[in-house]
């Protein structure tokens, strides 16, 4: 339903091992399964041994509805977007 990645500006020009960003999104888990709705937050950053991004301080929730829903990812963004993650990949 909404997914985005919201990077920090002032981390751009940072090795890249520096640099870390979030994923945020809501989406239906399963119309026969109640709660129903989920929003899913995680950290992706490069990690030099493994060569590859990784992810770590993934959060779930789960609501019963889609306004439950939309609130706490409301917060979540906020809430990032108060610690300098401002860019997003929805807004071009």
């Amino acid at each position: 339903m909404i997914e985005e990645v919201l990077s920090n500006p002032a981390l751009e020009n940072r090795p890249l091992g520096e640099q870390v960003s979030y994923q945020l999104k809501l989406f239906e888990f399963d119309p026969f399964w109640e709660p129903r709705y989920c929003v899913y937050q995680g950290r992706t950053r490069w990690d030099d041994a493994a060569g590859e991004t990784v992810w770590d301080e993934e959060e779930s929730e789960r609501f019963l509805t889609l306004q439950e829903a939309q609130a706490k990812y409301d917060l979540r963004r906020a809430d990032l977007a108060g610690r300098g993650f401002t860019l997003s990949d929805m807004e071009w």
